[in-house]
C-alpha cells in the first residue's frame, strides 16, 4: 500500500491534472502557475539534488516492499533506483561545487 501512495504522490508532483486519481482539479489551477515557476527558476544543481533524493526514498520503499513480499524482481528495482537517485544526488553536489 506504501508503494501505492508513494506512485500516487509523485504523479500528482509531476502532473496533477493528468493523474487519473485526482478528480478535482479546480483546486489545484492556482498552485500551478507558482509551482512551475518556483521549479524553471531553480538551479540544474538543486533540481538534481532534489530528483535524486526522490529517487532514493522510492527505491527504498521498493526494496523494502520487495524483501517483505519476496519479491526478488522489485527488491534488485528498488536497490537499482536507490543506487541511480545517490548518483543523480551527487551530480548535484558536483554542479553545485562548479556553479552550475
Amino acid at each position: 500500500m506504501v508503494l501505492l501512495e508513494l506512485t500516487r504522490i509523485s504523479l500528482t508532483l509531476r502532473s496533477p491534472i493528468s493523474d487519473p486519481l485526482v478528480t478535482n482539479h479546480s483546486s489545484l489551477s492556482p498552485v500551478l502557475p507558482s509551482h512551475r515557476a518556483r521549479i524553471t527558476s531553480m538551479k540544474s544543481s538543486t533540481k538534481d539534488k532534489i530528483k535524486g533524493a526522490a529517487n532514493e526514498v522510492k527505491g527504498k520503499v521498493k526494496e523494502e516492499t520487495g524483501k517483505a513480499t519476496g519479491n526478488r524482481d522489485l527488491q534488485d528495482r528498488g536497490t537499482a533506483e536507490k543506487t541511480g537517485g545517490k548518483i543523480q544526488r551527487k551530480v548535484g553536489d558536483v554542479k553545485k561545487v562548479f556553479g552550475k
